[in-house]
């Protein structure tokens, strides 16, 4: 009878799960693309398939890719934005020497790439800004080096005509006065509380009051960042409309040519596509804009030819917007365009020596670094990934091609203090340093208190499924240990380090030379 009457149940409502389906369906589909339905599926079905194994692209940038199934020449078909401020200045024109010392990312100014800030300014010319320069007591001598290295010709012969401006470039864009004296921010908006705060820094700068300029910029830049994007985007839309990708960068992002192409020749410029290194919840999952952020020509084309309504609301938003990068996301996600989270992994928001490299990735293509704001150390980027790293080939006796992408795991072959195998000795196979790195309150860092030696951090460490790295305090015994390693973090000198030798070792299989 109980049988029964299951069955009956059962053939009751079978007819109902294809009519329920069928309008779950509809009901989706009638959704706006920026509906939190639509976005909390798109970031759980790819949670889903991560965590099956088939979510991440595999072989980018392997021995067997060929030249790719899209070709690209990145001076040429790359469009970039480069966003600075007048407080941040300073470290525009070291970036434009380090990417020319590793050739092949820039192409033409105003044709290939264009720079906006909180402030316009076109710059001086070569003479004029070392005579400024020697003004100042500052002579750049590392920087004007590198430029005429720059400058010479096959034959070591000075190019003719060629001056280098002041910042590095002909023209610094205000992309903030551009949005405010567009039609696209109404009346209403112009005494909005930002763009006061741009008139105090614009004010300062045009009366030529440099010490008060530079404090409403280091005050203030943070907050007008977020007004850069969408405006930066539409003028390098409009100025460079053919371009099969854009990329956005930070005056402090360093970008690795060899690994930007090995992704890129993968990717379909004629698929509507948004990359970067994904953070945020699922209703606003952006791209970190310090890591370089990737949008393809076109969804490009989507939004600022296609919906010129969402492009018109985004200026309005970015008035109160935190972060910038995010509105790209939330402007990007209202034509239908979502990060694409599988090719977060070759992106990096760190500089090189505190690069967290994890056992998964180590193998996979890096694309950039974040964070290279002291003098010196974007141009030693620069020099490190065009000369250093062949060096270090040609050294240890191993060919790979000039144009193979930089891996993660080979940080740790150019940055590291001790080769890797210093941590696989018998005994104290530790040390001094701090391999974890700067990760205070990072939630997959696991600290332990009281831990009476390094060799007993060591061994919680190898006890652990996810524990790459540890260090040890010898003043107060505590022991700290995380799923990644860092190549060059300053430590003090009470610190001891050390790693998980079972599965560092796994790390050098497909590096160069091994481990």
């Amino acid at each position: 009878m109980l049988t029964f009457r299951r069955r009956s149940v059962r053939r009751r409502f079978t007819p109902l799960v294809p009519l329920l389906t069928l309008a779950l369906t509809i009901w989706y589909l009638c959704q706006p693309p920026d509906s939190p339905a639509v976005l909390a599926l798109h970031f759980n079905a790819w949670r889903i398939g991560n965590a099956l194994g088939g979510a991440s692209p595999d072989n980018i940038g392997g021995s067997d890719d060929g030249p790719g199934k899209f070709p690209i020449h990145i001076p040429s078909e790359v469009g970039v934005l480069i966003k600075t401020g007048y407080g941040t200045r300073h470290r525009l024109r070291e970036q434009l020497v380090a990417f020319a010392v590793e050739g092949g990312v820039l192409g033409d100014e105003g044709r290939d790439f264009l720079v906006v800030g909180d402030w316009s300014q076109k710059a001086l010319s070569k003479s004029a800004s070392k005579a400024a320069r020697e003004d100042a007591g500052d002579d750049d001598a590392e920087l004007d080096k590198a430029e005429e290295e720059e400058e010479e010709n096959e034959n070591g012969e000075p190019q003719p005509g060629r001056e280098i401006p002041e910042l590095g470039v002909r023209e610094i864009h205000d992309a903030i006065g551009l949005v405010m004296e567009s039609g696209d921010i109404g009346e209403a908006f112009r005494e909005h509380e930002r763009f006061g705060k741009y008139r105090s820094l614009r004010g300062a700068v045009d009366a030529g009051d440099a010490v008060r300029a530079e404090q409403l910029g280091g005050k203030y830049g943070w907050e007008l960042d977020a007004l850069k994007f969408i405006k930066g985007m539409d003028m390098a839309y409009r100025r460079m409309p053919h371009k099969k990708w854009y990329m956005i960068l930070d005056d402090d992002t360093f970008v690795v040519r060899t690994s930007l192409q090995a992704l890129l020749r993968t990717l379909d410029p004629a698929r509507p596509m948004y990359l970067g290194n994904s953070v945020g919840d699922y209703k606003a999952r952006f791209a970190h804009g310090g890591s370089a952020v990737l949008i393809s020509g076109a969804a490009m084309r989507l939004l600022f030819a296609g919906r010129p309504d969402v492009v018109r609301e985004a200026y309005v938003r970015s008035l109160d917007e935190t972060w910038g990068d995010r509105l790209v996301a939330t402007t990007l996600q209202r034509v239908g365009v979502y990060i694409a989270e599988p090719y977060s992994r070759f992106f990096n928001g760190e500089t090189p020596g505190l690069t967290r490299i994890r056992p998964e990735i180590a193998c996979v293509p890096i694309v950039s670094f974040h964070g290279l704001r002291d003098p010196g150390a974007m141009l030693a980027t620069g020099r490190t990934m065009a000369r250093n790293r062949m060096t270090y080939r040609n050294h240890h006796s191993f060919y790979i091609p000039r144009d193979a992408p930089l891996l993660w795991g080979e940080l740790w072959d150019l940055y590291a203090r001790n080769p890797l195998e210093t941590y696989a000795a018998a005994e104290e196979p530790f040390q001094p340093g701090d391999l974890v790195g700067p990760a205070r309150g990072d939630p997959d860092v696991k600290s332990w208190k009281g831990v009476r030696s390094a060799d007993a951090c060591r061994r919680k460490c190898g006890s652990r499924r996810r524990c790459l790295a540890w260090s040890y305090d010898t003043e107060t015994r505590e022991c700290r240990g995380s799923p990644w390693v860092v190549a060059d973090a300053a430590a003090d000198g009470n610190m001891l380090t050390g790693v998980n030798w079972a599965m560092a070792k796994a790390m050098g299989e497909c590096l160069p030379g091994g481990i």
